[in-house]
């Protein structure tokens, strides 16, 4: 249902472009789309979170002694701590990097709600822990791949070279592979993944919507409160102590 209504949508902006009648809007149309959804069910598919305890679980599946190694580590740490969209990893470059005293400030030179480039700076914190430190993950995986300019991340080849960027699907596959090493079923995780989980830890921490709405840069609360809501049901339970 969800694809269809983006066809119809995709339909119905071209109508109106042309000047012509919108046939999206027949009761057909309507009534029919409305049939499919009774029967196909409209509960969207979701990711699976990488929340903290499965990133240090697949962690410990990556061998951080190697150049792809790093990669791994990098991009798990840094696209967990970033919260950027798969798209927005492989698009970021060695440019969009300014090291601080707090950690990184990061550029995301254009999103999927930021469609004319205005671009909008976003920070990623050191960690407490070295194993868990975004900051230190990425500056190692830069400096083991001699990246002094473009893609940040990129393939690795069999001899442990950097290659060209890496797209976001090949970062989804990433993410699939090493959930499958940590044990975790690979079909419920992707790309989307480490953005979902730290929506879903940074609430289980108790940031509120609009500081997790800073980082994520959603336009909506509604939005947030999709991956929040499972950490927002035990809050103040009715049944609590019932039992």
């Amino acid at each position: 249902p969800s694809t269809l209504g983006q066809r119809l949508a995709a339909i119905r902006h071209a109508h109106r472009l042309a000047g012509v009648d919108d046939p999206t809007g027949h009761v057909l149309v309507r009534e029919t789309l409305k049939g499919i959804r009774r029967v196909q069910g409209v509960k969207p598919s979701r990711k699976a979170p990488v929340t903290v305890d499965r990133l240090s679980a697949m962690l410990a599946h990556v061998d951080r002694s190697t150049v792809a190694g790093k990669r791994d580590a990098a991009l798990l740490l840094f696209g967990f701590a970033s919260a950027m969209r798969r798209s927005e990893l492989g698009a970021l470059r060695f440019e969009d990097l300014e090291l601080v005293p707090s950690g990184l400030l990061v550029t995301v030179q254009r999103s999927k709600s930021d469609q004319e480039g205005k671009g909008v700076e976003i920070g990623v914190p050191t960690g407490r822990r070295d194993e868990l430190c975004p900051v230190r993950a990425i500056g190692e995986w830069i400096s083991a791949a001699g990246i002094a300019d473009g893609a940040v991340f990129r393939s690795v080849n069999r001899h442990d070279q950097a290659g060209a960027s890496i797209t976001g699907g090949a970062i989804g596959q990433l993410v699939k592979r090493l959930a499958r090493s940590a044990g975790l079923k690979a079909a419920d995780f992707g790309g989307h993944s480490l953005r979902a989980g730290f929506v879903t830890s940074a609430a289980e921490n108790g940031a509120n919507a609009a500081a997790i709405m800073e980082q994520t840069r959603h336009k909506s609360a509604a939005m947030v409160s999709i991956y929040t809501r499972r950490v927002d049901l035990w809050k103040g339970h009715a049944g609590d102590g019932l039992l």
